[in-house]
Parts: structure tokens; C-alpha cells; sequence
């Protein structure tokens, strides 16, 4: 009866975040340098939130479960002036 009731709690958290999430956007990109070269490491983050992502080795990023509406974005980056990039997100 206890799994049966934690399998339960496990598909309403489930199904609850899935619905969350279906109201959210997200936002991906790539981030390089003015020679076009990838930029690994850079921090992409949300401006006013604690919501971001590093970029992988190939300058890439992602972010996730973005309320829609416009959005600044921060890049920045070691020995790198920040930027600030404005975005429309649709979910």
C-alpha cells in the first residue's frame, strides 16, 4: 500500500510539473567571439533571477522553463565585458 501511494504522489509531482512546463519556453543559442570562434564557459543568465547556464565546449547553452514575455538576457564571461541581449519568449 506505501508504494502504491508513493507511486501515486510520484505521477501527481509528474504531471503537475509536466503542465507547469507546457506555459514555459525556452531559449538556446550559441555563443562566440567576433572571429565566429565557440566560447566555452560563458555564463548566460537570466537578468533578475538565479535561473542560468554555462556554455559547453562548443559555445553552446540552453535555458529552460522561461515564463513567456520579453526577457534581458546577461552574457558574460573571465576578462570578457558583459553583455545584455534582449528576448521575446513564447511558450
Amino acid at each position: 500500500m506505501i508504494r502504491i501511494t508513493t507511486l501515486l504522489l510520484l505521477a501527481a509531482v509528474f504531471s503537475t510539473s509536466t503542465l507547469y512546463s507546457q506555459n514555459q519556453g525556452q531559449l538556446a543559442g550559441k555563443v562566440t567571439d567576433i572571429q565566429g570562434e565557440s566560447l566555452p564557459g560563458i555564463a548566460v543568465m537570466l537578468q533578475g533571477s538565479s535561473q542560468g547556464a554555462a556554455t559547453q565546449i562548443d559555445g553552446r547553452y540552453k535555458l529552460t522553463n522561461i515564463a513567456p514575455g520579453r526577457h534581458k538576457i546577461v552574457v558574460s564571461g573571465v576578462g570578457l565585458a558583459s553583455q545584455e541581449v534582449s528576448v521575446s519568449i513564447q511558450a
